[in-house]
């Protein structure tokens, strides 16, 4: 997985022993804002049948993505190994060839973008929305936009 690039599960684990597990948005990763900030990813990859070497280069894993305007601010991103045993070993933002058997996964979760604008800006017909997608729950919508819409 690099910066920008969206290479299909497919294509990945043809040419090389991976599999992915899990491949998904992050739910509720994007900062509030009349226009929400955009969803991380998150790629859980397990080597199959031998050990690999996984080194990471994570930004905005320490401090989020900021909003602008009023908007609020991302989740930050992450990594980790998860051990099929149940254990979860929290990775450095920039961790270097540690070594990954096939009884784990490497977890990837990158950042979400920061809000635009203030969030009491943001049309009822996109909270809405925002809620129906299952990319944003209740809570974090109750906790966000708190303040009346516009267009209300």
């Amino acid at each position: 997985m690099t910066n920008t690039s969206n290479l299909p599960i497919e294509a990945l684990e043809s040419e090389y022993p991976l599999m992915i597990e899990r491949y998904e948005l992050v739910k509720e990763s994007g900062g509030a804002g009349r226009y929400r900030g955009g969803l991380g990813l998150r790629r859980d990859y397990r080597p199959l049948g031998h050990e690999t070497t996984f080194s990471g280069q994570g930004e905005r894993f320490v401090n989020s993505p900021w909003g602008i305007f009023g908007g609020g601010p991302a989740a930050t991103g992450r990594f980790a190994i998860l051990h099929d045993d149940g254990n979860v070993d929290r990775l450095a933002n920039k961790p270097s060839a540690l070594r990954v058997g096939p009884s784990a996964r490497i977890s990837v979760i990158t950042a979400g973008g920061g809000g635009y604008g203030a969030p009491g800006e943001r049309a009822a017909e996109d909270l809405e929305k925002d809620v129906a997608s299952g990319k944003f729950g209740e809570i974090f919508m109750a906790e966000h936009y708190a303040e009346e819409p516009a267009g209300k």
